[in-house]
């Protein structure tokens, strides 16, 4: 069995998207909170919405599983981004958990977490494409 080592345009997209998407995320959960509870904002609470929350999630991880584990069996062998996309998800679903205050603190590391590991992955995928 030949081994095809090119990225392809899509891996490119799939890690661009989960990184974009993750650091969206992360921002969302640090800027919520703030806005919600200044007093002016208060009636935005839409912006909170544990329904919308859990499709991002789902989205998320969907782009994660195409992007970093066909990489990691043709590209790269690296297991670091997996690695680290597990322990994002894991704070992510911690934070679903915790108490309020620590909430956003879980859920952003989480996110910041899941986008290193898709830039992790591309890095990875971009060297192995180059060698």
């Amino acid at each position: 069995m030949i081994k095809d080592n090119r990225m392809t345009s899509r891996q490119y997209f799939l890690d661009k998207t989960g990184m974009w998407t993750s650091a969206l995320c992360a921002v969302h959960c640090i800027v919520v909170p703030i806005v919600i509870s200044m007093s002016a904002f208060s009636s935005w609470t839409f912006l909170h919405n544990e329904s919308i929350e859990n499709v991002v999630l789902m989205i998320s991880g969907v782009i994660a599983v195409i992007s970093l584990l066909p990489s990691y069996v043709r590209h790269h062998r690296k297991l670091i981004p997996i690695v680290i996309l597990l322990v994002g998800f894991f704070l992510i679903g911690l934070s679903r958990l915790a108490v309020e205050v620590n909430e956003s603190v879980f859920a952003s590391s989480g996110a910041a977490l899941v986008a290193s590991a898709h830039f992790l992955n591309y890095r990875f995928c971009k060297k192995a494409h180059s060698a």
